[in-house]
């Protein structure tokens, strides 16, 4: 699976990566310098444990945002399972 790097401010792709394992991204981060990486503010990602790992990690001044498409769609689907929850355990209940 890839990685896209995205320029926060601009939206245009930087950078393509095609290997989300911690090992390599740690070693692709650290090609930046200690203090480029200071100087990040934002880092914008899924709830993928390893970039949020990372980025505490390789970025200690970025404020780590998680991203609204993944926070909705996590959202979207434990409501799902609640509803279905529900109506199943109504249904055996008699009045």
């Amino acid at each position: 699976m890839s990685v896209n790097l995205v320029n926060n401010e601009t939206g245009k792709v930087f950078d393509i990566l095609p290997d989300r394992r911690k090992h390599y991204l740690r070693q692709y981060f650290l090609s930046y310098s200690k203090e480029v990486r200071e100087k990040v503010e934002f880092i914008t990602t899924d709830m993928y444990e390893t970039y949020i790992e990372l980025g505490k990690e390789l970025f200690p001044n970025a404020t780590i945002i998680l991203d609204k498409f993944h926070l909705v769609q996590l959202l979207t689907r434990n409501i799902k399972k609640f509803k279905i929850k529900s109506i199943t355990k109504g249904k055996n209940t008699r009045i």
